[in-house]
């Protein structure tokens, strides 16, 4: 979903604010060119810090969530299709499959917690295994590059609606189809 044309001051100030989010993901991407991939995801999540501002501008629907799983809305996009940024919406019990990335991607915290369970991959079973578990309250963020080196699982195990802002190394039409892998893992898993 899109966040409507702007048409009274309040939604001029979103897009305004969303055009800024932009910016500053651009100017990430330029200023880490060639650097290595650690300092990249660091200009990522510092990008991201500027996102929790803008959580006062999303449209109550947006804020709503969907009953049937967790919700993506585009809130930007490079015109130039080298990324895409979304907010998240988590009611509880809500999450991801596991799964690896295609892309890079970082994402903020910016309501409730989420709850995020990370795995290593066993390349002889061809599988991910558990090995840790963190809560990620308002405020903290995370990046992942593309591999099997970042495999993990994004929930809300809270009572309460989480918001999250995510930022993906893809053109928006691709958000869908072009930034999880979905992987096996060795046990099935609960997200109670």
């Amino acid at each position: 979903m899109h966040l409507p044309a702007p048409a009274t001051p309040s939604t001029n100030r979103a897009h305004s604010a969303f055009g800024v989010l932009s910016q500053c993901f651009a100017a990430a991407l330029e200023a880490a060119c060639g650097a290595p991939a650690a300092q990249f995801g660091q200009r990522i999540r510092t990008a991201l810090n500027d996102a929790a501002v803008l959580a006062a501008h999303l449209p109550a629907e947006v804020l709503d969530g969907s009953e049937t799983g967790y919700s993506r809305h585009v809130l930007a996009m490079d015109p130039a299709g080298r990324f895409a940024a979304a907010a998240l919406v988590w009611r509880p019990g809500q999450h991801t499959a596991v799964h690896a990335h295609q892309t890079w991607c970082g994402y903020r915290v910016v309501k409730g917690v989420l709850s995020e369970d990370y795995f290593r991959w066993d390349k002889e079973a061809a599988q991910a295994c558990l090995a840790e578990t963190r809560q990620r309250g308002a405020g903290e963020s995370s990046f992942v590059a593309a591999g099997f080196d970042g495999i993990h699982r994004l929930g809300n195990r809270s009572p309460h609606t989480a918001i999250s802002f995510h930022v993906y190394g893809v053109h928006a039409d691709d958000i869908a189809t072009r930034v999880n892998r979905l992987v096996d893992t060795a046990a099935p898993l609960d997200m109670a």
